[in-house]
């Protein structure tokens, strides 16, 4: 598996429509209303803003259109962050002022092909940002009036401004955490977990619905080489975090033990071969040593019978 980073991780998850609405439920939504994954559809994340020297594409992580009974209720924007961005505000002020750049567009559009003299409404626009640091809560400018700088002969009030909807995923309370009911529960426990003490130890009856997306999540999070080496992307079906891990543990025990078997070979291959010179050598002198004898002792009987010939004499 490839090491992605946390943000490019996280809008793999934040992709599936009931991650994204059970994101958006609980930060957007009055209570006891509810957003269906099947009200929402993609749209246009990336768009062009015209500059001085040229146009310059503006692009969120993600983007849907809310729609119910085929009446648009609202746009939506997530931006992950993994660090603080003191320009945040004036990005979601720019995030936002294109995407009613195209309803406006769309309206002037429509205008010149209808009769109709009713007002046009627009629908609203909103941005939410997924902060996923550790080490501190969110502590830069939430509001574009923050982020710049008011004359004081401007009244203040006078000027348009924008909050930030800032999800500060690591400082969750338990409880808070529970009332996701999608794979952005264990991002939000894994968060939780990280900052607390350092490590993720999951929950092993927890259901995983998108268990490649939450793999390369944990992997940018704590890369943590079991997942990145032993993953197995055909686990793409819903299962529960024991078979999730229990498929991994799987995998690297059948790598390890394919690795033990080639190392045993290669050892043992080594280790016989020092054996056989060793026990050759010792029956190389063995039969060295017997053979050198009986030559020694024929020639020595051969030199004795020359001097008895030679005394004869």
């Amino acid at each position: 598996m490839k090491l992605k980073s946390k943000d490019a991780a996280l809008r793999a998850l934040e992709w599936h429509d009931d991650v994204f609405a059970d994101i958006i439920r609980g930060l957007l939504l009055k209570k006891g209303f509810q957003i269906h994954p099947g009200e929402l559809s993609d749209w246009i994340a990336t768009t062009s803003v015209g500059m001085n020297h040229g146009v310059r594409s503006q692009t969120r992580d993600i983007a849907k259109c809310w729609c119910e009974k085929n009446k648009k209720l609202a746009i939506i924007g997530l931006e992950n962050q993994s660090d603080v961005d003191v320009c945040m505000p004036l990005r979601e002020y720019v995030y936002n002022g294109a995407d009613y750049r195209l309803q406006l567009a769309k309206a002037q559009s429509d205008s010149h092909q209808s009769e109709s003299k009713d007002p046009v409404r627009f629908v609203p626009v909103v941005t939410v940002v997924i902060y996923v640091g550790l080490h501190y809560k969110w502590n830069v400018p939430k509001k574009l009036s923050d982020a710049i700088e008011i004359p004081e002969k401007i009244r203040p009030d006078i000027l348009s401004d924008s909050r930030l909807i800032i999800l500060n995923v690591a400082w969750l309370e338990p409880k808070e955490i529970r009332e996701f009911k999608s794979d952005f529960r264990l991002v939000a426990e894994m968060c939780r977990q990280l900052r607390l003490t350092g490590h993720y130890r999951p929950r092993k009856n927890q259901k995983i619905k998108h268990p490649y997306e939450f793999a390369l999540v944990w992997y940018a999070f704590t890369n943590d080489p079991k997942i990145g080496e032993y993953f197995t992307p055909e686990i793409k079906s819903e299962t529960r975090m024991c078979e999730f891990l229990d498929s991994i543990e799987a995998k690297g025990f059948k790598k390890g033990k394919k690795a033990g078997l080639a190392e045993g070979k290669k050892t043992g291959k080594k280790a016989g071969l020092a054996e056989g010179k060793k026990v050759g050598l010792a029956e190389g002198k063995k039969v060295g040593l017997a053979e050198g004898k009986k030559v020694g002792l024929a020639e020595g009987k051969n030199e004795i019978k020359l001097v008895a010939a030679y005394l004869k004499l």
